[in-house]
């Protein structure tokens, strides 16, 4: 018989969302998100998104909490380390947000944004070509 805790996990594995990202020109690197909306949020569930990060492969985590996180969260999530991006920038593997400081905008998940192009994109070259000026008639 499962487990209690593996029965509330469900079928998604305790995902309740992946965002893709690009950093480089290999394949898309992966964000697993879990939401916890429950005032009763503790340490053991940030420690099942890093065994869940690194047993689904992904290069960071954002836990999502409706309360504050607890000085312990804090500490464990410190303890996993950075993603270091193709870019030269370092993102914390496990990130903890609240939903409030997401609603009104004073915290966002950190992880390479290459929306404006980057290595998404393949940049096109300039062509190059002999303007010439063409007269009106009647000028």
């Amino acid at each position: 018989m499962p487990s209690p805790e593996s029965r509330r996990k469900g079928a998604d594995g305790g995902i309740d969302g992946i965002i893709y990202f690009q950093d480089e020109k290999s394949a898309a690197k992966k964000i697993i998100v879990s939401v916890k909306a429950g005032e009763n949020v503790g340490l053991t569930m940030v420690k099942d998104l890093i065994a869940t990060v690194a047993g689904e492969g992904a290069q960071i985590g954002l836990f999502i909490t409706l309360a504050p996180a607890t000085k312990p969260m804090i500490a464990e999530a410190a303890r996993t380390g950075y993603y270091s991006s193709a870019t030269g920038q370092s993102f914390p593997k496990i990130q903890i947000l609240t939903i409030e400081s997401l609603l009104d905008g004073s915290k966002r998940p950190s992880y390479p944004d290459l929306a404006h192009g980057g290595l998404t994109f393949k940049q096109t070259k300039r062509e190059k070509r002999k303007e010439e000026q063409l007269e009106l008639p009647g000028l």
